[in-house]
């Protein structure tokens, strides 16, 4: 199983632009072969130790793929890729981390 985290740093005052424009996607992206888990999420004050600050701009999201192909095909399908440019201005900058595990 793949795991994907996926950081966005939107451009300032953007966050919540960018949150809804994944929220509206989900369906589309969730139904993908391959797609176990997709959802956006942004950060929140929680009060418990050992937290990472408070990142006002930032929209994470964490994904689950059957394997690295799914991920790929996810990737480079035509349809994400003109959906992604469209969103891509309000974004500042944009990394990913990937992990494996079994089951």
């Amino acid at each position: 199983m793949i795991h994907v985290i996926a950081r966005l740093q939107t451009e300032p005052g953007q966050r919540d632009t960018v949150y809804n424009a994944f929220k509206e996607t989900l369906a589309v992206v969730q139904a993908k072969p391959g797609c176990i888990e997709y959802v956006p999420a942004v950060h929140f004050d929680s009060g418990m130790p050992g937290q990472v600050g408070h990142a006002d701009d930032e929209v994470l999201i964490v994904e689950k793929w059957t394997d690295l192909a799914a991920l790929q095909a996810h990737i480079q399908d035509p349809a994400y890729r003109e959906w992604y440019l469209g969103v891509w201005p309000n974004i500042a900058s944009a990394s990913m981390e990937i992990y494996e595990s079994e089951g």
